[in-house]
């Protein structure tokens, strides 16, 4: 058999191929390929800027939800917030592009929606950012879940019908130094 090649592997799909991914039509379902995130300080009541990197294994549509969910803590109160990094600007707290780079904190539901503004291809990593007020108590990490839903670019189901595709909550790889 012939191996799959990663060559110049550096953050793409490539990167992602396991033992057995060589089997002839053996397809994944739509899933994240990379999920990570990391902060810029654990003091309390500093502004504290949460960057994620995602990659997925399809392409995101424009209009995809993404949901990143159990922001257990923060003191930051809901409404728009300004995202930062390479990748910001694909995404926006509603439809369309108007509010470009940023995104909606629901303080309530403890939880960061965004929009894609323009479809982000399968196995590109996007990388941003947003700041959260840190609690004024000692607390541990919550396990910060993403989501995306909504995708349409994909032929496996028809959106217009009702059935887009999700990719399931799953929770967020956390950096530990």
């Amino acid at each position: 058999a012939l191996p799959i090649s990663t060559a110049g592997c550096q953050g793409n799909i490539a990167c992602s191929f396991h033992a057995g991914d060589a089997a002839p039509l053996a397809v994944y379902a739509p899933m994240f390929l990379q999920k990570d995130i990391v902060q810029s300080t654990p003091y309390p009541l500093l502004t504290n800027t949460i960057y994620v990197t995602l990659m997925t294994n399809i392409p995101l549509s424009a209009d995809s939800l993404i949901t990143i969910a159990n922001l257990k803590g923060t003191v930051t109160a809901s409404g728009a917030i300004a995202l930062v990094g390479s990748d910001a600007s694909k995404f926006a707290a509603s439809s369309g592009a108007g509010d470009a780079s940023t995104a909606f904190f629901d303080a309530e539901t403890e939880k960061l929606t965004m929009r894609v503004v323009q479809q982000i291809a399968g196995g590109e990593g996007i990388t941003f950012g947003f700041d959260l007020q840190n609690p004024p108590c000692e607390q541990e990490s919550p396990a910060v879940c993403v989501r995306a839903s909504r995708i349409s670019s994909t032929p496996c189901l028809d959106c217009t019908m009702g059935e887009c595709v999700t990719l399931a909550r799953q929770e967020i790889g956390r950096a530990h130094v």
